[in-house]
């Protein structure tokens, strides 16, 4: 029994500290003084125009929401220009030359070569990936590429 009246008495003393409620207004006159001294006796809002931000809006109402459109998705039968190629191409020959594990190195290439491209995109950048990684002795990404290409030219085949 002594436990159990133990154990009320320290809920008692538990819920009488969550009753007391700290004051978050320590701040004395000369501190609001100096804040006034640092911002030149700027207001609030003047200081959030100058920081370039928007102020609050006071209710929901007064506050348009701006659709924004997302940009139009690539169909996978367009093909990407000269320019985003040779782009990829060299980020392609970024990772491929990375010294980091092949796990790694495998995901950021599956990333850049089926980004927004067409399966014809897809097949060329494989390519020039499972070429580089012969040039540098990949093996293990070697094979991952030669099934990866093989998946892509049976998916052209359909």
């Amino acid at each position: 029994m002594s436990e159990a009246s133990s154990v009320v008495s320290d809920l008692s003393y538990t819920s009488d500290l969550d009753m007391e409620i700290p004051s978050t207004s320590n701040s004395t006159i000369e501190e609001d003084a100096a804040v006034t001294e640092i911002t030149n006796g700027i207001d609030s809002n003047s200081l959030i125009e100058l920081a370039g931000l928007e102020p609050e809006a006071e209710s929901a109402d007064e506050e348009e929401e701006e659709v924004v459109e997302c940009p139009a998705k690539r169909r996978k039968t367009e093909r990407l220009s000269d320019e985003q190629m040779l782009e990829r191409k060299l980020r392609i020959a970024e990772i491929v030359r990375r010294h980091a594990n092949n796990g790694t190195v495998w995901t950021d290439l599956c990333r850049e070569t089926s980004a927004n491209g067409s399966l014809l995109d897809q097949l060329d950048l494989a390519d020039f990936a499972l070429r580089d990684s012969r040039r540098f002795k990949r093996r293990d990404l070697t094979d991952q590429l030669t099934a990866e290409m093989q998946r892509i030219r049976k998916l052209l085949a359909m």
